[in-house]
């Protein structure tokens, strides 16, 4: 974070009179600084925080199942006693006392030794005394105060997206004069965009038309301290400027602005290859994880009405969390489908919009269960589909194949190329996943080649193929006759005359097609009573 030194500007006193006006009017007071840690699939996130003494942290199980984040070593738990607590049951938090001992204290899960993490603690410094003023020769010298920003962080969790800042005022003026810091002296103002000089001189002097709308505004703070607020309902943008302001007795005011701090609001890819099947009192989920360097984990939720078109819909189910590409969901459901959708988001908590699924009861691969789902990959192939085959239709193509009896088989998945065939799994036009043997590819353009791959896939959804085919769409030889409600209103009778003899022809057309089909049989009937007669 860059910093921009402290500028020191005389502000009119009818304008500063006004900031206190407004500062008596609408007094706020300073958060205690509570650090957020959530439990998720994979750990906890942030895994290793840094707070002060005297702060508390604050955990949030957002896994599925029960935490209990507890000093270490395990399974005694003594090394910080006041990290202990309470296990905490799914989507619920809890806050430890504050913690004062200086020092880096390692943490892990009593239920779970694998997630581990560690907190740091540093001591609080003393404010100093300021300098004595130098000596004026009797005459009396104004000092502006001065402020500096410490820090500007960001703290993000499932259930929080705060901004904390850390300042320090010093009074520089002559001690015990009327030069002392007022009584709320800290000010801190915040917009998205950039520290231009025309964009402070307009949001500083409220009397100059059109200010910065989205210009947000905090007061009465004291003189050294840290604020935090909630930036879940900040204007997007990708930069902000923080500005802490004091002021002493004398309406001498002391600047400091923090040139940028980012913030993400983009948010990850969208899962791939969504698939479900469906088992005794079990919904299979399998998808692929977005290659988007920013992406962080999948949050599902189910409905049993309609798709969730939200992460916060009304009455949704949570699911899971966590980076694995499958879950096996354990519902009783026997009459109603399940509609499930399956979020990406990033470390800063921003969420794509949602793949949905449907879960039917009556799917026709109830018998199915597979392995246990493991965290690591497959080091066994399942075995290629086999004699793969196609066939041309009237503007289709007919593929088959026979699927691999193998254990670890999971799915096949058919991807289309219209220059050549396909190199990967999703090399082109994914048209079809599932576990039939048979797809007929529709609405294709009669003349044109069309290249297929064949791909199975097992639970980790590694995919495996040897099957290539390709083909050309027959054209259609049936002819479409004219709707019949143009004839019913058509009035001119002219038309009507010419839409008879049009059909008359094609009357007479399908009649010679079948002539010539009925010739067709009649000669192979023919050539095969000659081979009998030749054979007798």
């Amino acid at each position: 974070m860059m910093l921009k030194s402290s500028s020191h500007t005389r502000v009119e006193p009818i304008f500063v009179g006004l900031l206190l006006v407004i500062a008596s009017t609408f007094p706020l007071s300073a958060k205690a600084v509570v650090v957020s840690v959530s439990r998720i699939g994979g750990g906890f996130s942030p895994s290793s925080v840094t707070i002060n003494a005297g702060d508390q942290i604050r955990w949030t199980n957002n896994s599925s199942g029960t935490t209990d984040p507890s000093s270490d070593p395990h399974p005694t738990h003594t090394d910080y006693p006041d990290l202990n607590g309470s296990p905490i049951p799914k989507n619920q938090s809890r806050t430890t006392v504050s913690l004062t001992s200086v020092g880096t204290w390692g943490y892990h899960d009593h239920l779970d030794e694998t997630a581990v993490g560690t907190i740091t603690i540093q001591a609080v410094s003393p404010p100093s005394d300021p300098p004595p003023p130098p000596s004026t020769g009797g005459s009396t010298t104004a000092y502006r105060p001065t402020v500096s920003i410490v820090s500007l962080e960001k703290r993000l969790s499932f259930e929080s997206h705060e901004i904390e800042i850390k300042y320090e005022a010093a009074d520089k003026n002559i001690a015990g004069s009327s030069f002392a810091l007022s009584d709320t002296p800290v000010s801190i103002y915040y917009f998205a965009g950039e520290s231009t000089k025309d964009i402070v001189s307009t949001f500083y002097y409220p009397q100059i038309p059109n200010p910065r709308p989205e210009t947000l505004i905090v007061k009465n703070l004291p003189a050294d301290g840290s604020y935090v607020w909630d930036i879940a309902d900040l204007p997007s943008g990708d930069n902000y400027v923080i500005i802490v302001e004091v002021v002493d007795k004398s309406l001498e005011v002391g600047r400091a602005i923090s040139d940028f701090l980012p913030i993400d609001s983009t948010p990850p890819e969208q899962i791939q290859n969504a698939f479900v099947r469906t088992g005794p009192n079990t919904v299979y989920l399998s998808w692929i994880n977005p290659s988007d360097p920013d992406f962080y984990e999948v949050f599902i939720i189910r409905r049993e009405d309609r798709f969730a078109l939200s992460r916060n819909d009304n009455n949704q189910v949570f699911v899971y969390l966590g980076a694995e590409s499958r879950y096996s969901d354990t519902v009783d459901f026997k009459k109603s489908p399940l509609y499930y959708s399956i979020f990406s988001r990033d470390p800063d908590f921003n969420y794509s919009s949602p793949i949905t699924i449907k879960a039917e009861p009556t799917d026709e691969l109830s018998s199915f269960k597979p392995p246990e789902a493991r965290s690591e990959e497959s080091t066994t192939t399942v075995t290629y589909a086999l004699d793969a085959s196609i066939e041309p239709q009237e503007n289709a193509m007919r593929l088959s194949w026979k699927n691999p009896k193998d254990e670890k088989f999971f799915g096949a998945q058919v991807v289309r190329n219209a220059n050549s065939f396909p190199t990967n799994a999703f090399d082109g036009k994914i048209v079809f996943r599932g576990r039939a043997e048979m797809f007929e590819d529709v609405n294709l353009v009669a003349g044109s080649k069309y290249f297929y791959g064949i791909y199975v896939f097992d639970w980790e959804n590694n995919f495996f193929s040897n099957a290539l085919v390709a083909g050309i769409p027959q054209k259609s030889s049936s002819l479409t006759l004219p709707p019949q409600s143009f004839e019913k209103n058509t009035a001119d009778p002219i038309l009507k005359d010419t839409i008879k003899e049009i059909k008359r022809k094609i009357e007479l057309i399908e009649i010679q097609i079948k002539i010539i089909e009925i010739k067709e049989k009649i000669f192979q009937l023919s050539d095969q009573i000659r081979l009998i007669s030749r054979g007798g």
